[in-house]
């Protein structure tokens, strides 16, 4: 079993001998995993630890530039007033969980879309939103374990929602 950060006592059927004790958070800016293609809801990091090579990954969402949105098509469908943007993931690592570094992966990754930002590991040229990133640590395949669900429609295909 994981860890329950916050903890509320209508999960407990019964206890005894405890004693309940409250925090308090504290924000810690400098541990904020932020960039400035990050925007919307949805695009918050999934950070874990990579015990094998003794570092936290933080995977997270951004949007492209307002230019590329030109070639992103809405498929039939989908909420009139939604706005068309070029999703993509991007990817950090830290020692610590607190000091950030945003790798230059330049040639190292492909796909199909433009490329925004040196750490960015994915994008799509009719990619319209994206949910944020999970991690399936139960996925027989290692190369599956991190999932990432996004609204797509193949160029030259219909989209069916």
């Amino acid at each position: 079993m994981g860890y329950i950060h916050f903890f509320d006592d209508w999960q407990l059927i019964t206890y005894h001998n405890l004693q309940r004790r409250r925090g308090k958070p504290r924000y810690v800016p400098e541990a904020t995993l932020e960039d400035g293609l990050t925007e919307g809801t949805w695009n918050f990091p999934l950070v874990t630890r990579d015990s094998k090579r003794g570092k936290y990954i933080g995977l997270y969402g951004g949007a492209g530039s307002l230019e590329a949105t030109k070639n992103v098509t809405i498929p039939e469908g989908v909420a009139g007033d939604t706005i068309p943007r070029t999703q993509i993931l991007c990817y950090a690592e830290s020692d610590d969980g607190i000091s950030w570094r945003r790798p230059d992966l330049t040639g190292k990754t492909k796909f199909e879309g433009p490329v925004f930002a040196p750490n960015q590991v994915f994008g799509l040229a009719q990619g319209l939103d994206g949910g944020p990133p999970s991690y399936d640590p139960y996925d027989p395949d290692p190369a599956r374990r991190f999932k990432y669900l996004i609204n797509y429609k193949p160029p030259g295909k219909a989209a069916h929602i």
